[in-house]
């Protein structure tokens, strides 16, 4: 479904007009299959995201490429309607002049034209979806907490029906009975719906609760990659130290 070919990426380093660069990928090589929830772990600056921002099309890499169903990602039309994204930061996420109706309406209508009485019960079932309702529609951002805005990102990440989610972060900014509700949300619309997951996070626990597989991200680089069941058997000493929180070695 997924394939990542030895992508690599680099930033400049100290200003615009600096030659120096620092790697921030090195030959990462992942594949995904249809239907998983995969598992990217790592800790704050390992390049998980970066990786992420370029499976969707936002950033390109300096080397590789990433190929969905045989194609790849930095065309657009490949992208459209079958690959989305819920971000950590779900209060910069939506536009705050925009209400729950126009913010879930938006992808939709880059895909088709729908009449208003169709859009309008189209989102009010994308709220029930994920625990909310149509008193939500006239609601702007500043009016929700942030599981609701969440659940709204999440409601708007589905609407276009994509086989494919990406999930950068998606529950660490949310108080932990929070993150249960929307780690519990996001497990039944991957039944429901089918979608596949790749799940990107620093929280252990989040992926045994919600992936198939989990890799290992360490300094732009895949160390290990495991099946959840497998994870007391993880070999690499990074991985260990990680896992070490949950699990006593």
């Amino acid at each position: 479904m997924l394939e990542v070919k030895q992508v690599y990426k680099t930033y400049r380093k100290s200003g615009f007009f600096s030659r120096k660069r620092q790697q921030i990928l090195s030959d990462v090589t992942i594949e995904m299959r249809k239907g998983e929830c995969l598992g990217i772990v790592g800790e704050s600056g390992s390049g998980k995201s970066t990786l992420g921002r370029i499976i969707l099309g936002i950033e390109k890499p300096d080397g590789g490429e990433v190929l969905y169903f045989g194609k790849k990602v930095n065309d657009r039309k490949v992208r459209l309607g079958h690959i989305s994204a819920v971000f950590q930061d779900y209060t910069s996420s939506f536009n705050p002049h925009f209400t729950v109706y126009e913010v879930i309406c938006e992808p939709i209508m880059l895909q088709a034209k729908n009449r208003r009485e169709d859009m309008e019960v189209k989102v009010v079932d994308l709220l029930y979806r994920v625990g909310l309702d149509e008193s939500y529609l006239k609601k702007y951002s500043h009016e929700l907490s942030g599981g609701e805005a969440q659940r709204v990102c999440i409601a708007r990440a589905i609407s276009t029906n994509p086989d494919f989610l990406l999930l950068d972060e998606a529950v660490s900014s949310l108080d932990v009975s929070v993150q249960t509700q929307i780690l519990k949300l996001l497990s039944q619309l991957k039944n429901e719906m089918n979608i596949s997951y790749l799940f990107i996070t620093h929280d252990i626990q989040s992926v045994t609760y919600l992936c198939d597989r989990v890799i290992f991200f360490n300094e732009g680089r895949v160390v290990e990659q495991v099946n959840i069941e497998n994870l007391s058997q993880v070999q690499n000493d990074y991985s260990k130290r990680l896992l070490s929180a949950v699990i006593a070695f």
